[in-house]
């Protein structure tokens, strides 16, 4: 493990770590607007403008 590592890049650290959070953070939201009383636009408004296509079909599905 500490030989990968080592091959990796400043950048290319930074780079993995930031998609990692983000990953985590996309998941946790994603989990969060499938909560069924959150329909689409019952939510606060960051759960009611999220863009993602496919979150947006999901809301449809429990109208």
């Amino acid at each position: 493990m500490i030989s990968v590592i080592g091959l990796l890049t400043t950048s290319q650290f930074i780079c993995a770590n930031l998609i990692l959070i983000y990953w985590t953070v996309f998941k946790q939201w994603e989990l969060y607007v499938e909560i069924p009383n959150y329909g689409y636009g019952h939510g606060p408004e960051w759960v009611r403008f999220w863009p993602h296509a496919e979150t947006s079909s999901k809301f449809e599905d429990h109208k």
